[in-house]
């Protein structure tokens, strides 16, 4: 396993497949190595792949405060992860959450992306469009947690793991109401990755999600001139396809895909689309 450190200390895991030119990953909300197998794996082959583990997922470590688990500590902890790599140049990639942090990232650090890919991810405010709802309650239920999970840190540490420590087939059931389709997921290759939410806090999970709702980009997204190929499903329910729809309005010269019937797990659901598609689009632009 590759590490660096934080600057607040935190040991985060970042991880290498394969050898070309670097595509480098901004991963989702929750979501460590086992969500990205399927599509890393056939990128790889062709591409070095390069994705790290937010602090508190994957094999990254959590942090005794959660003060750096935000926007601004992710892009420079991804900072970290391509300088030790002495990475200069790369294709940006981001998924779900991860598409509003690699945004920020490209507009602080201008010169670094050779191109962006966005997949099943939007550019503000999250919570607004949950569950493919125009409301702000779903952001003002975060509010309100974020508040008394200080309050009540054990409470909600306590009903995450119960929550995740279910029979797998009824926490396949629940997801399938919320961010996959269980018809087009494999469940050999979902449960890793629904096991591995059970080591997470909740009480972290919730600052996170609060600050990435919160976080305004510096630029308007119609000071994007890089190739910029944008990816949705139209099942989604967390991201859902409107709101890669909204970025492909603004962004001049990009492209989008909808895939019909993909749900939020679109990452494993469509690998095979989604690589093709890439291919395609890197390979159009000399990528």
């Amino acid at each position: 396993m590759n590490y660096i450190i934080a600057r607040d200390g935190t040991r985060i895991a970042y991880h290498v497949r394969g050898e070309g030119f670097p595509i480098f990953i901004f991963n989702g909300f929750t979501c460590s190595e086992p969500n990205l197998k399927l599509l890393v794996a056939r990128l790889s082959k062709k591409y070095q792949v390069i994705f790290w583990d937010y602090k508190g997922h994957g094999q990254s470590d959590t942090p005794k405060n959660f003060k750096e688990v935000t926007v601004d500590g992710s892009i420079d902890d991804a900072k970290r992860v391509l300088e030790k790599l002495n990475i200069e140049k790369a294709i940006f990639f981001g998924y779900s959450t991860g598409v509003q942090i690699m945004l920020e990232y490209n507009f602080r650090y201008p010169g670094v992306a050779t191109s962006l890919i966005s997949l099943a991810g939007f550019s503000s405010r999250v919570m607004d469009s949950f569950l493919n709802l125009d409301t702000k309650v779903f952001a003002e239920l975060g509010e309100v947690l974020k508040k008394l999970s200080p309050v009540v840190p054990h409470a909600f540490a306590n009903a995450w793991r119960w929550i995740h420590g279910l029979p797998f087939d009824l926490r396949l059931f629940i997801a399938s109401k919320t961010f996959l389709n269980e018809e087009k997921t494999v469940k050999e290759d979902i449960q890793p990755f629904l096991d591995s939410m059970r080591k997470q806090d909740m009480n972290l999970l919730i600052h996170f999600i609060m600050d990435v709702q919160n976080h305004p980009l510096s630029k308007p997204l119609e000071s994007i001139t890089l190739p910029f190929l944008i990816m949705a499903g139209g099942k989604d329910l967390f991201a859902p396809a409107k709101r890669s729809e909204e970025m492909h309005s603004k962004v001049k010269h990009s492209e989008l895909l909808v895939i019909p019937h993909a749900s939020h797990n679109i990452i494993q659901e469509e690998a095979d689309i989604l690589n093709s598609t890439i291919i395609s689009f890197l390979n159009k632009n000399n990528l």
